[in-house]
C-alpha cells in the first residue's frame, strides 16, 4: 500500500466521519428544538387549565350563594331506599 493510497483513505474515512457528525448534530439540534416546542405547549396548556379551574370555582360560588339552602348532609349520605319503603306500603 502506497502512502498516497493511504491518505485517501484516510481522507475519506475523515469526510465519512464528518458527514455523520454533521448528521447527529441536526438531530440534536432537531431534538432540542420539538422539546422547546413542547415545553411551550404545556406551558399554555398548563396555563389554561389553571384559568379554567379558577373559573369554574368562581361560578360554584356563585351558584352556591344563590341557591345555598339549608340541606341534610345526613339525608344525602344515606338516602332513602325506595324499593323497601315500597314493600312496607
Amino acid at each position: 500500500m502506497s502512502i498516497e493510497h493511504f491518505h485517501i483513505q484516510s481522507y475519506e474515512y475523515c469526510k465519512g466521519r464528518h458527514a455523520e457528525l454533521l448528521k447527529e448534530a441536526e438531530t440534536a439540534r432537531l431534538a432540542r428544538l420539538a422539546r422547546k416546542g413542547q415545553r411551550t405547549q404545556s406551558h399554555i396548556y398548563t396555563r389554561a387549565l389553571s384559568w379554567l379551574g379558577r373559573r369554574l370555582i368562581t361560578w360554584g360560588e356563585m351558584l352556591r350563594e344563590r341557591f345555598d339552602t339549608k340541606v341534610d348532609v345526613d339525608a344525602l349520605a344515606h338516602p332513602p331506599n325506595y324499593a323497601i319503603m315500597a314493600n312496607h306500603e
